[in-house]
């Protein structure tokens, strides 16, 4: 497979700046307007392209009310299937404007096809490239019908065995598309907690990291301000109306926090401190970024734990789920 691969002439390789694509999904909740925001604010944030799904609930699934198409557990219990892809999908009509706007915001826009049907609509509107989502990674002739166009293939990985990587892979070749890209993705909406602790899980796998030192901030338990919500609605003080600031008490660079976060973990990785500018990066990031809490802790009175405290709290949390 290629290592070199252009992404609306964006060079994607190991030696190439981050790529990052914000995906919109159904955050749209079926407002137009609310997508255009979204793309506005993929750009703001740095982003580089925004992806898109393509599908309806027909294309997706059957309307049943048999219990094999109910949803068990998590955000969607006891929802059938058709009519959360009723209320998710993004409508085709939308495309187009959407495809339109992202370009005028400097963004590629590309999609996730679910069936023979949206490859032809996406070839229509000139996709750039193509993102098969894990769950169809053995959707061979959907792969293969992807695959003959010759634009960039992604594939995410998350329910995938190495044989689904493999041989999807291999369908690639035969068609003569060497440009691949494979994601390793988390398919769990919202990704469980343990699963996102990205910067204690590189200070295990690296021997050596770079990390910013003059960004200062507060780190913060999301814990944390969760509690804190939970007892201004407890106290019944949802009357308080206002702007408030929440993070955790003290200050720190990113260097100090993954230093902190490293010997917490008990792992040796050698992290040596580099400036903003070393590091690349679209986004123009503030150098003292601490919030002001003395309205939220004089308003609600509710105590502010140190950040190296939650920090400890957090990393021992994690290491009771591992066992």
């Amino acid at each position: 497979m290629n290592q070199e691969i252009y992404l609306g002439g964006r060079r994607i390789a190991a030696d190439a700046p981050v790529f990052i694509v914000a995906e919109m999904s159904a955050n749209h909740l079926q407002d137009y307007d609310r997508a255009i925001e979204i793309i506005h604010a993929a750009k703001e944030a740095g982003a580089d392209a925004i992806k898109l799904q393509t599908y309806t609930a027909d294309t997706m699934t059957v309307d049943s009310d048999a219990d094999c198409f109910i949803n068990k557990g998590g955000l969607w219990d006891g929802i059938k299937e058709y009519d959360l892809y009723k209320q998710a999908y993004t409508p085709w009509e939308w495309h187009a404007g959407l495809m339109e706007e992202a370009k005028k915001c400097g963004l590629l826009c590309f999609s996730s096809p679910f069936d023979a049907t949206a490859v032809d609509f996406l070839e229509e509107l000139d996709a750039p490239a193509y993102k098969i989502a894990s769950y169809e990674i053995n959707d061979i002739p959907l792969i293969r019908r992807v695959a003959k166009l010759h634009k960039p293939v992604i594939f995410a990985t998350g329910i995938a065995h190495l044989e689904d990587i493999e041989r999807a892979m291999n369908v690639c070749r035969e068609e003569g598309n060497e440009d691949v890209i494979l994601l390793k993705c988390v398919s769990a909406y919202p990704t469980p907690y343990e699963d996102v602790n990205l910067l204690q899980k590189l200070t295990l796998e690296k021997d050596s990291l770079s990390v910013i030192f003059d960004q200062i901030g507060s780190p913060t338990y999301a814990k944390d301000l969760a509690h804190a919500i939970s007892l201004i609605i407890e106290r019944n003080m949802l009357n308080q109306q206002g702007i408030y600031h929440y993070s955790n008490e003290g200050v720190c660079s990113w260097f100090d926090f993954a230093k902190e976060i490293c010997e917490l973990s008990g792992h040796n990785c050698n992290i040596t401190p580099i400036h903003s500018q070393d590091y690349p990066s679209k986004v123009t990031r503030p150098h003292y970024s601490v919030l002001d809490k003395t309205k939220f802790k004089e308003t609600f009175g509710i105590p502010v734990p140190y950040w190296k405290d939650s920090l400890k709290k957090c990393i021992n949390e994690l290491k009771e789920m591992q066992l």
